[in-house]
C-alpha cells in the first residue's frame, strides 16, 4: 500500500474536549459547539472527557459521541491538561483535535485538516479563536436565522470574520496533529488544569523548541470562534441525525 492509499484509508478525525456540565447557558453554548463539530466531513468521533452526569445523558444514543473519565481530574472535577494530551496521543491514525468545549467549527475546517493529512511531514496545527457578540444564528442540522430561515456556512464564516474580535494576549484553544507515535514535545508537562494557567503557551513553546513536528499557525484558515451571546433561539440544540449518510 503506497502512502496515498494509506492516508485515504486512515482519514478520520477524533476530537477531544473537557466540557463543564452541559446545563444552563454555558451548557447550551457547549452543545452548539459539539453540534458544529459533528457537521465536519467525515463525521468525527467526539470524546468528552469529564465526570458530570449531564455528559453521559447528552451522549446517550449518539454513536459519534462518547464520554471517558479515565484521566486525572481535580477534586472539583476539572480535567488536567496533561491527562488530556496523554489520552489524545493514544490515537494512532487519522487526525486528532483538542479543542475548547465552546469553540465553533465550520465545515471548511475539514478541508484544512484533510489537506494537512496528506502532507508528508509530521505537523501540529494551532489556532486562536475569535469571540463574537450578539451572534444572530442558531444551529440544528444547519445554521438558522430568525423564523428558521436557513443560512449558508459561507455567510456565517463571513459574519464571524467581519464581526469577530481577537482577545488581546489570547492563547491557542485549538490543537490538531497527524496521529502516530511521534510525541508533540520533549519536555515533561507540568500539572496544568485545563482552561487555567498557561498550558497553551507552554505547549506551543515546547513544540517549537522540540522540533519534533512542523508547527503551523492556522488561525486565519480555521476561523474558529466562540459565541458570547446568542439572541436568536429556534429551540433546543439537536444533533445531526446519525442515520443520515455522511454528506
Amino acid at each position: 500500500m503506497d502512502r496515498f492509499q494509506h492516508l485515504v484509508k486512515t482519514w478520520a478525525v477524533t476530537i477531544f474536549t473537557a466540557p463543564g456540565p452541559l446545563v444552563g447557558e454555558v451548557g447550551f453554548r457547549q452543545k452548539m459547539a459539539i453540534q458544529s463539530w459533528l457537521r465536519l466531513v467525515p463525521c468525527p468521533r467526539v470524546v468528552l472527557l469529564g465526570q458530570h452526569s449531564s455528559l453521559t445523558d447528552f451522549a446517550a444514543g449518539k454513536s459519534h459521541v462518547k464520554v471517558e473519565a479515565d484521566i486525572d481530574f481535580t477534586f472539583s472535577g476539572q480535567a488536567m491538561f496533561h491527562g488530556m494530551v496523554q489520552r489524545a496521543l493514544r490515537v494512532q491514525s487519522g487526525v486528532v483535535v483538542m479543542i475548547d468545549s465552546e469553540l465553533i467549527l465550520l465545515p471548511h475546517v475539514s478541508v484544512v485538516l484533510r489537506s494537512l493529512h496528506a502532507v508528508d511531514h509530521d505537523w501540529l496545527l494551532t489556532g486562536l479563536p475569535r469571540t463574537v457578540d450578539d451572534f444572530p444564528y442558531s444551529l440544528r442540522d444547519d445554521w438558522l436565522q430568525t423564523h428558521g430561515v436557513q443560512v449558508e456556512d459561507e455567510k456565517v464564516d463571513a459574519y464571524v470574520k467581519a464581526n469577530g474580535n481577537w482577545i488581546i494576549g489570547g492563547v491557542a484553544q485549538f490543537w490538531a496533529w497527524n496521529a502516530n507515535r511521534r510525541p508533540l514535545h520533549a519536555g515533561v508537562m507540568p500539572p496544568f488544569v485545563f482552561k487555567q494557567g498557561q498550558h497553551d503557551s507552554w505547549l506551543l513553546a515546547e513544540a517549537l523548541t522540540s522540533k519534533y513536528r512542523l508547527v503551523i499557525d492556522g488561525t486565519e484558515a480555521l476561523n474558529v470562534f466562540r459565541i458570547v451571546n446568542t439572541f436568536v433561539s429556534t429551540g433546543p440544540v439537536q444533533l445531526v441525525d446519525e442515520n443520515e449518510p455522511n454528506r
